[in-house]
C-alpha cells in the first residue's frame, strides 16, 4: 500500500510538473513581443482613417515647434472634447519619465471605486485607468508617448482607436 501511495504522489507531481510547463510555454508564447512606435505621419494616417465613426478628428501637429524634450507632437482632438496626444521624445529616457510623470497625475484622480491595468515589456509601458466618470490611458513605446483623458462614455471608442494604433 505504501509503495502504490508514493508511485500516485510521484505521478501526480510528474503531471502537475508538466501541466505547469505546458501552460508557461504557451503564456510565453502568446504574450505580445516588442510593440512598434509610429512616425506622425503615421499617426495621423490612422487617426484620419479610423474606421470607427470618429468623424472629423481634429488634427494638430506641433512638429515644427520643438518644445524641451519634445522632437514631435500630434494632437487628436474629438467633437465630443476629448483628445489622443501623441508625442515623439527626444530619448526613451525622457520617454519613461514622461509615461511616469503622466501616470502619477492620472493617479491623482484615484479613489477606492478606480480600477487599474498596467504592463510593462521590452520596449513598452501601459496605464489605464478608469474612475466613475473618466477613462485615462497613457502608453509609452520606445521613445514615444500617447496619452489620453476622457470622459468613461467615449472609452469605447478610445479603446478601438489606441489598438488600431498599436498602442494598447
Amino acid at each position: 500500500m505504501a509503495k502504490k501511495t508514493k508511485l500516485i504522489i510521484i505521478i501526480s507531481i510528474l503531471v502537475v510538473s508538466i501541466v505547469l510547463i505546458t501552460s508557461g510555454v504557451i503564456l510565453h508564447i502568446l504574450e505580445p513581443g516588442p510593440k512598434t512606435a509610429l512616425t506622425t505621419n503615421e499617426f495621423k494616417k490612422i487617426a484620419k482613417n479610423n474606421n470607427l465613426n470618429v468623424k472629423n478628428l481634429e488634427l494638430t501637429d506641433s512638429s515644427g515647434n520643438p518644445n524641451g524634450n519634445i522632437k514631435e507632437a500630434v494632437n487628436a482632438k474629438s467633437k465630443n472634447g476629448w483628445q489622443i496626444e501623441y508625442y515623439i521624445i527626444k530619448s526613451k529616457k525622457i520617454a519613461k519619465t514622461v509615461f511616469k510623470d503622466t501616470k502619477q497625475i492620472y493617479l491623482t484622480f484615484k479613489n477606492d471605486l478606480s480600477k487599474e491595468q498596467k504592463k510593462s515589456k521590452e520596449n513598452y509601458d501601459v496605464f489605464t485607468m478608469k474612475t466613475q466618470t473618466s477613462f485615462m490611458h497613457v502608453c509609452r513605446v520606445d521613445n514615444t508617448v500617447l496619452a489620453i483623458s476622457a470622459d468613461d462614455k467615449d472609452e469605447k471608442q478610445i479603446i478601438k482607436i489606441i489598438k488600431q494604433l498599436g498602442y494598447n
